[in-house]
């Protein structure tokens, strides 16, 4: 989606629903406004917490232990929070594909669950790169190598007389 396009459409939300003087509405907007995610969004860890409050709050627990064990809850989203950012900061997972430039740097920029993720679709491409293209008589003969390595050359050929394609 084109930002243009978005902001139209949030204007058309904000107005639908009367959102205009609600501050969460106007933060997050202008939150990730900037932010590159690759299309992705998660509302997993709401989902989570919402999960636990609810069974929290159902449960026959006094005021004191609700509240102890939200307090215990918090604290192991933030620890878990921590250790997996520091995870993602100072390991860095073995590269495989044969984009390894590309690899290393979604590595380093996103977090090892999305890096899996945009790797899968790194494995999916193959790239060459064109290195000469020469003639001889009627057939052009086009030299490329694969990215990453340079030692394997492919060629193809293509005879304009017969508009036929070797490689």
């Amino acid at each position: 989606m084109q930002i243009q396009d978005f902001e139209i459409q949030w204007t058309h939300i904000m107005e639908e629903y009367c959102l205009h003087d609600k501050p969460w509405a106007i933060w997050a907007n202008a939150y990730l406004a900037d932010k590159f995610c690759a299309e992705f969004r998660t509302t997993s860890r709401c989902e989570g917490i919402n999960a636990f409050v609810n069974k929290l709050s159902r449960s026959m627990y006094s005021l004191l232990e609700l509240v102890q064990d939200l307090e215990l809850f918090v604290q192991e989203y933030r620890n878990r929070k921590l250790l997996f950012h520091f995870r993602t900061i100072y390991n860095l997972p073995v590269m495989t594909t044969c984009l390894k430039s590309i690899e290393t740097y979604t590595a380093r920029v996103y977090t090892k669950e999305i890096f899996c993720d945009v790797r899968k679709q790194i494995e999916g491409i193959r790239t060459i790169n064109f290195v000469i293209k020469r003639r001889c008589l009627n057939t052009m003969v086009y030299t490329f190598e694969e990215y990453g390595n340079p030692d394997v050359h492919i060629m193809a050929l293509f005879d304009r007389s017969y508009g036929k394609v070797d490689c």
